[in-house]
């Protein structure tokens, strides 16, 4: 699928350079958020510790984009509400919320209907939405694939690993992944300290089988 069909690319008056992300990513977060009652304090830690970045959001069309940063700010904004393993539970929220509506609810559903029952292959949907989501914001890759798991990597933007809330969130969205297919998974993400995020996605048999 051609992410240009997905998101459009910056006109003059809209251009974010360097590391960003397609609007329905952090917009789809705050509508989590907004569901569950959440905004209102999240947003208010938001604009406390990144201004900048709540003044973009609040201005931001789905058709545009973000600063990385400004995403990765209202993702810390709201583990600063709800604590690190809420903000895991909310990545997980959205991804199963992410079939209905979003960036890419038509890929998601046709992958899961076409891999349910090969957990290995879903798990490659990752990569897919990192490329379209994304820019300028490093690499998404699986590597040391085994029956019950994978190791996931985003290298190459350095502002992302240092960040334990955004660990979390991937963390929580790989994770909800396999739960679409009804299927027990475990997820965990950590980062170098330097330019690497690391996750650790395992997967056990299908839920009442």
């Amino acid at each position: 699928m051609n992410s240009e069909n997905l998101v459009r690319e910056e006109s003059p008056t809209t251009a974010v350079t360097g590391p960003r992300v397609a609007a329905s990513m952090p917009l789809g977060f705050r509508a989590t958020l907004l569901e569950r009652g959440l905004w209102a304090e999240v947003h208010a830690a938001l604009e406390a510790r990144d201004l900048e970045a709540s003044m973009r959001l609040e201005e931001l069309r789905r058709t545009e984009w973000l600063p990385l940063s400004a995403h990765v700010s209202l993702i810390e904004a709201a583990a600063q509400v709800v604590g690190l393993p809420g903000v895991r539970s909310l990545g997980t929220l959205r991804t199963q919320e992410s079939t209905m509506g979003g960036l890419f609810p038509n890929l998601l559903r046709s992958w899961v209907r076409s891999f349910r029952d090969d957990p290995g292959s879903l798990a490659r949907i990752g990569p897919q939405i990192w490329q379209m989501a994304f820019r300028e914001a490093g690499e998404f890759l699986i590597d040391d694939a085994r029956p019950t798991g994978v190791t996931l990597r985003i290298v190459g933007w350095d502002a992302l690993a240092p960040s334990a809330a955004w660990r979390h969130v991937r963390a929580g969205a790989s994770g909800g992944i396999q739960l679409l297919t009804g299927r027990r998974a475990t997820a965990t993400c950590t980062g170098d300290g330097l330019s690497t995020t690391v996750g650790e996605l395992a997967w056990g048999a299908p839920m009442g089988s």
